[in-house]
């Protein structure tokens, strides 16, 4: 067996050298280099001379720049011992398939809008890929030197740092920069599927990963049939418990629940709530959609973290917005309006509006009745910004129980007017605010009827809202 860390091509055979007169040496040049290629020598019989036997190349260097290296020293060998065998190559493969899956179920998870979910699906991904990759015995090179054709390893190294991309993009609310990120891990996920097996992942037909294995393949030796390997790395129903741990671990953290079932042709998923909720109410609803989508349930995960009993014993605070008056109307760029009564819809900023940049400004919409009195008064912050725009202190401040900002997702069109009632400066009157052509700001819709006008290059000062 030739060493892990090295192709072996053997040049001349061993047995026509003298036993014990071998050594292996690097080359002068590259004596500091750990990964540069080795040469094995000895003293053929009968000679004092020595020769070269063999030849160690890296591990990492594909088999056509082995050839290629070997063909230009002018070496032709009897025959090249790869440093990796098949049977790492199928738990490389098992592995990546895994990773793809996982990669996949984030996806997802982001098109919907379950960022939680995403979270875990990408952080499983990861792991599975630096996991098994290692596992399988790739080594996974920072550096990989002057390699001119991008190997397997290559691919998953890329894909692991899409994947850790992503995460950030959603730590950083980048909901659309995180699933670009994701669907070009499962691409470089694919693309090393390709360099494993040509023949099934590449030209031709792809076999469906979320498609459990024939289970009865044909017998060996039948006429236009092969024999098919029911490996237990290549069943997606084999419990993964490195990436299941990781799931449960990280959903625990984020105060989230989580059940563990089975799909009849995806094989082994785990799947969390989207938001921090009761382990009640996920169970009723999970149940049903598992049973609708023909699965069952194998094991509940009920949160039972610190994360879980802060969010019960201390829910968060409603927002403490400055409420400038009331929305009439919202005159949008495709010709469409939204137009409510005086006292239905109140305009709320967030305290120190005033002090904003161009384009850093956003304007929430929502019911007036969500609006409640604050506890304790508005903070000073707050003083100042109902104080500049109304021109006297807050007799009745109210702090308003309306959605997070990481809530107002979904885009409802460009506004180009809007028409607000309000009591600035003690004049009771309506003002009309038309938004620059070429800045339009853009309105996003919430939860329960609510609004945000956020984007474009308005302020809102002293003077009411201006470009």
């Amino acid at each position: 067996m030739p060493a892990r860390k090295f192709h072996h091509a053997t040049i001349r055979e061993p047995s026509d050298f003298t036993a014990g007169s071998f050594r292996t040496i690097k080359p002068s040049k590259a004596i500091d280099d750990q990964d540069a290629p080795r040469f094995v020598i000895g003293r053929l019989k009968g000679q004092t001379t020595t020769t070269t036997q063999a030849v160690l190349l890296p591990d990492y260097w594909t088999p056509r720049r082995v050839h290629e290296w070997l063909s230009a020293s002018g070496r032709r060998p009897i025959r090249v011992a790869w440093a990796n065998p098949d049977t790492d190559r199928d738990r490389l493969r098992s592995a990546l398939e895994r990773t793809k899956r996982y990669a996949m179920e984030a996806i997802a998870d982001l098109e919907d809008g379950n960022t939680s979910g995403a979270i875990v699906g990408m952080r499983a991904a990861a792991a599975a890929a630096n996991s098994a990759a290692l596992h399988a015995g790739v080594r996974l090179r920072a550096n990989p030197g002057a390699e001119q054709y991008t190997s397997a390893q290559t691919s998953i190294r890329e894909a692991i740092i899409h994947l850790v991309q992503a995460d950030k993009n959603i730590g950083a609310g980048q909901s659309a920069a995180a699933l670009e990120a994701v669907e070009s891990a499962a691409d470089h996920i694919d693309k090393a599927l390709e360099r494993l097996d040509p023949e099934t992942y590449g030209t031709g037909k792809k076999r469906n990963v979320c498609e459990p294995p024939d289970r009865n393949p044909p017998a060996a030796g039948a006429q236009g049939t092969t024999p098919q390997a029911n490996e237990p790395q290549d069943n997606p129903f084999k419990r993964d418990t490195f990436a299941l741990r990781a799931m449960v671990t990280e959903a625990s953290r984020r105060g989230l629940q989580g059940v563990e079932w089975k799909h009849p042709t995806a094989g082994w998923i785990f799947t969390t709530s989207a938001k921090p909720e009761t382990f009640a109410a996920f169970k009723t609803r999970q149940a049903a959609r598992i049973k609708a989508a023909g699965g069952r349930s194998v094991k509940w995960h009920p949160c039972r973290g610190p994360a879980c009993k802060r969010k019960a014993k201390n829910p968060a605070a409603p927002r403490q917005l400055v409420r400038l008056g009331d929305i009439l109307e919202l005159r949008m760029a495709d010709g469409s309006t939204h137009k409510w009564a005086r006292g239905e819809r109140a305009m709320l900023v967030s305290p120190g509006v005033e002090k904003s940049s161009a384009g850093r400004a956003s304007i929430i919409i929502a019911g007036v009745k969500s609006a409640r009195p604050a506890p304790r008064g508005p903070h000073k912050t707050s003083e100042r910004t109902h104080e500049t725009w109304h021109g006297a202190l807050p007799t009745g401040a109210k702090v308003a129980d309306i959605p997070g900002p990481d809530e107002f997702q979904r885009a409802a069109g460009r506004v180009k007017a809007i028409v607000y009632y309000s009591l600035k400066w003690h004049d009771r009157a309506s003002y009309i605010h038309e938004f620059k052509a070429d800045a339009l700001p853009g309105l996003f819709a919430g939860p329960r009827g609510t609004y945000e006008i956020r984007g474009g290059k308005f302020r809102v000062t002293a003077r009411g809202i201006v470009n």
